[in-house]
């Protein structure tokens, strides 16, 4: 099995190419007023529950799929066996 390689620095661009965006877009609408607005602290505390709530469901999301893999690789594994077992009763 081949081992996958990830090119962070490719995906850090993407990234931060993405944010910039959004802190453009939010220039454009809102210039600076973000920073002065009143009652942003009670906003940015509401998003930052939302940001981990989205951290939260993505840990469960990958667990579950460590787990599929998990299971995935241990029925390989016992199909092997099978077949290493069957080919030991010819010998």
């Amino acid at each position: 099995m081949s081992r996958r390689v990830i090119d962070s620095s490719s995906l850090r661009k993407q990234f931060l190419d993405q944010l910039s965006a959004r802190l453009e877009a939010g220039a454009k609408e809102y210039g600076d007023r973000s920073f002065y607005k009143p009652g942003t602290a009670e906003e940015i505390l509401q998003e930052l529950v939302d940001v981990a709530g989205w951290a939260f469901v993505a840990w469960v999301q990958m667990h579950l799929r460590l787990r599929g893999i998990d299971r995935e690789a241990d029925n390989l594994l016992r199909e092997r066996e099978v077949n290493l077992g069957d080919e030991d009763d010819g010998a």
